[in-house]
């Protein structure tokens, strides 16, 4: 098995519900590594024109996943069926509170591709929403 595998990433998220729901998707290389049965998913994505740095962290089908944010936004969440989680979202020079209720954790990205699936409600600044992330990887070849 080895310990960092490159990864071909399709992200999806979906924020609202009906006529007012909002999808982007996008398709990045992300590198996986594994480590004493805890993986650690990470990737570079553009949001509105700006660098953000996404690190996951999970173990496989444990259903708990600790995801970070770095760069043009920065937010540090945990995700676990059932709970709620309180932190702060920054996109400086902003601040706002934030609370995650997780509804659905699946955590199934590994050596041989796979998904994440995280379906919660967030509240930011009292607005609450519901979001729906999906991140499916597939392996690449060291020569592509």
């Amino acid at each position: 098995m080895k310990e960092q595998i490159s990864m071909s990433l399709v992200v999806k998220s979906a924020m609202g519900e009906g006529a007012d729901k909002e999808e982007y998707v996008v398709t990045c290389r992300g590198q996986l590594r594994m480590a004493s049965g805890v993986n650690s998913l990470t990737y570079t994505e553009e949001m509105e024109g700006r660098r953000v740095h996404t690190t996951l962290t999970y173990r496989l089908h444990a259903g708990r996943v600790h995801l970070k944010k770095r760069g043009a936004v920065k937010s540090e969440m945990v995700f676990e069926e059932g709970f709620e989680h309180v932190s702060i979202y920054e996109m400086p020079p902003y601040r706002f509170d934030m609370t995650v209720l997780s509804r659905k954790v699946k955590a199934s990205l590994g050596e041989d591709g796979g998904e994440i699936v995280l379906v919660y409600m967030r509240t930011i600044g009292g607005d609450t929403t519901q979001v729906t992330l999906t991140i499916a990887g597939t392996p690449v070849g060291e020569d592509l």
